[in-house]
């Protein structure tokens, strides 16, 4: 399995000036065979796109899940809150919401469990709740020592403001496949 990340997950773009919120997880990689494997396994069909002045494809697939092999605990890394564990989450969480600390910022590194020679992909995500799941992956590495096979998953939410104003939007979420 190479070590090199050959592709990001995501589940938005910026699409001229526009977020685009996207219900199935979105794959970008620079290279052709990744994208034309990714399409076959969880659907979509590779397309030209510019990231950042870098050329490269994108693949919208057609599924909000996938089956992923996460290996090691390097492959699972926390910058921003502080925090690694449950214990003061909630402390880190209240700090951050009051402006006086920062949010989470959660890398993943990971293989498609269907084609674990495919290379690595990554995924980031902001989300206290993706912590939480992130963190109990992490207990599941430090346990087998090894490798732990997981759902990576979009799930639609729903927030209620202080104002009552109701917002939709898709999070990632992860579980360990038992």
């Amino acid at each position: 399995m190479p070590d090199e990340v050959v592709g990001v997950f995501s589940y938005g773009r910026v699409v001229g000036r526009l977020a685009e919120a996207l219900g199935t997880w979105c794959v970008t990689t620079a290279s052709v065979e990744v994208a034309d494997e990714v399409a076959r396994l969880l659907g979509g069909v590779p397309q030209p796109w510019n990231l950042g002045g870098r050329e490269c494809l994108e693949v919208v697939s057609d599924t909000q899940s996938v089956r992923i092999v996460i290996a090691g605990a390097r492959s699972i890394t926390f910058q921003g809150a502080g925090c690694r564990g449950l214990l003061g989450m909630e402390a880190e969480r209240a700090r951050a919401m009051s402006g006086m600390g920062f949010g989470p910022d959660v890398v993943i590194t990971f293989s498609l469990a269907k084609r674990l020679s495919l290379g690595l992909f990554r995924f980031q995500a902001r989300s206290w709740n993706f912590l939480e799941s992130a963190v109990a992956v992490e207990a599941s590495l430090a346990s087998t020592g090894v490798m732990v096979e997981c759902e990576l998953a979009l799930k639609r939410t729903e927030f209620k403001g202080e104002c009552g104003v109701r917002a939709l939007y898709w999070a990632p979420c992860m579980r360990v496949i038992a």
